[in-house]
């Protein structure tokens, strides 16, 4: 029985718009992660026309120049070429040929609007994702800015116009590779401003869980430890060491150089001159020792015992106003040994700025 073409099943039309067709024709293209259409650049540049088949890459590649350069070429084991012959075609390098060879391709650029969308984007680092962003972003009307150097730990949260990895303001500074890197699950308020480390460290440090309120300044090479708090419109000059579980209160001034001990506490308006030795608590104008930290020390859990040594060691030192060497010797000599009794000491023994004055 013969059958009429209204009684046969009508075929689909086929559907080039999913990925999946060109597993079945074209193997090389399917095994791309971003699918370019290789044959269509690979007969471009066979025909000379170099910016052609850049610019088929530059749309589903970010930057075709370097990837033809680092990809690790999935398409050409699925090249069928490599079925017959003993070599697949050289699919990668022939990116880098149309790179290398496109001439001046900037007209066939689409450009950025000169009236922005109002909205901003901030790329941390200056690394390929950042600049795929902005490549991808900036002709939409977005204002992106790229903040290279920046290196940002997870969980951490920026809020507006915060900036981050700024270019030190140090007269010294030359442009040289340096970063700025912040841990994780620390908080950066609004406003505040952390700048590129210089040759000196080569790096600006916020550890973890820190929180640096609205305005505060960071300058270049600052290295500040973790569990930090540094209260609003503080600003530290370059330099500064801040240990771990440090508290800053607000419109503090830090000196070049200087190194707040762990644990220590900074009243509000202070001028950081001198080294703060840890587990104290100082203020005053000039900055002076005004007790132990003994609640902060007691939220963090430290016993009552590791409390009174400590204040033992500081009474020898601030009160009974011996000497910091003469000082030092008696503490050395009279205290137990402990874990305190040594952080203490070798601060001291390491201070290259001298130590704020004893109680007054």
């Amino acid at each position: 029985m013969l059958t009429t073409p209204s009684d046969q099943k009508m075929l689909d039309q086929t559907d080039i718009s999913d990925p999946s067709y060109f597993h079945k024709v074209v193997d090389c293209q399917w095994a791309c992660p971003a699918h370019t259409p290789v044959p269509e650049y690979i007969r471009m540049i066979a025909a000379g026309d170099y910016a052609d088949a850049y610019m088929v890459n530059w749309k589903s590649n970010v930057f075709p120049g370097i990837l033809g350069r680092t990809c690790d070429r999935p398409c050409e084991p699925a090249c069928r070429r490599g079925r017959v012959e003993e070599e697949p075609v050289a699919i990668c390098r022939l990116k880098r040929v149309a790179a290398d060879y496109k001439g001046d391709i900037r007209a066939r650029l689409p450009s950025v609007p000169a009236v922005k969308n109002g909205k901003r984007i901030a790329c941390i680092g200056g690394g390929p994702a950042s600049f795929a962003v902005a490549r991808d972003l900036a002709p939409l009307g977005y204002d992106v800015t790229i903040f290279d150097g920046a290196r940002i730990g997870k969980n951490s949260k920026i809020f507006p116009t915060a900036v981050i990895s700024a270019d030190s303001q140090d007269l010294k500074y030359n442009g040289e590779k340096t970063t700025a890197e912040i841990g994780d699950n620390t908080i950066i308020r609004e406003a505040v401003t952390i700048h590129k480390g210089t040759a000196d460290r080569w790096k600006t440090v916020i550890g973890n869980n820190c929180l640096l309120m609205a305005y505060v300044h960071v300058a270049h090479d600052c290295i500040i430890g973790n569990n930090v708090i540094i209260a609003n419109a503080t600003g530290l000059s370059g330099h500064i060491t801040i240990d771990d579980f440090a508290v800053i209160e607000g419109m503090v001034g830090g000196q070049q150089f200087t190194h707040v001990g762990m644990h220590a506490f900074v009243g509000g308006t202070s001028r950081i001159r001198k080294d703060v030795p840890p587990f104290i608590k100082v203020a005053k104008e000039p900055l002076s020792y005004i007790g132990v930290n003994s609640i902060g020390l007691k939220r963090r859990g430290y016993s009552e015992e590791s409390i009174r040594r400590i204040e033992d060691i500081y009474r020898i030192l601030f009160i009974q106003n011996k000497n910091i060497s003469k000082g030092s010797q008696i503490v050395q000599n009279e205290i137990q040994d402990c874990e305190e009794k040594t952080i203490v000491l070798d601060f001291i023994k390491n201070s290259k700025n001298g130590l704020i004055k004893g109680l007054q």
